[in-house]
Parts: C-alpha cells; structure tokens; sequence
C-alpha cells in the first residue's frame, strides 16, 4: 500500500461548478493525486458537458 497514490475527492452538487474546480483538478492530478469528481448529472448549459468529459477523459494518475 506504500505504492497507492494519495487520493482526492470533489464534491458538488451541481455539475456546472466543476468549471470553476477544471484547473485546480488538473493541478493536483499533476503533482500525483488521483482525482475523482462527485456531481449531479452535468446539464446541457455553458460547457458543462464538455468540462466534465475533460475530467473524466484527461490521462491523469
């Protein structure tokens, strides 16, 4: 288990605020974090849609 990467969890309610979490989610994925994301279902609006395939499509750890 000295080997399993730290891992953190967001957190939202409504899926339209992973746009604003896009960056810093990246960042940690980056330094080595393995990121997981826990939202509504995203709606059709400005981009969410596409912010939260990034998220979940991105090659992170």
């Amino acid at each position: 288990m000295a080997d399993a990467l730290p891992r953190i969890v967001y957190i939202t309610t409504n899926a339209m605020s992973l746009r604003f979490l896009a960056g810093q989610i990246g960042y940690m994925r980056e330094r080595g974090f393995r990121v997981s994301v826990v939202a509504s279902p995203p709606c059709e609006r400005e981009g969410t849609v596409d912010v939260y395939r990034q998220l979940l499509d991105s090659d992170g750890p």
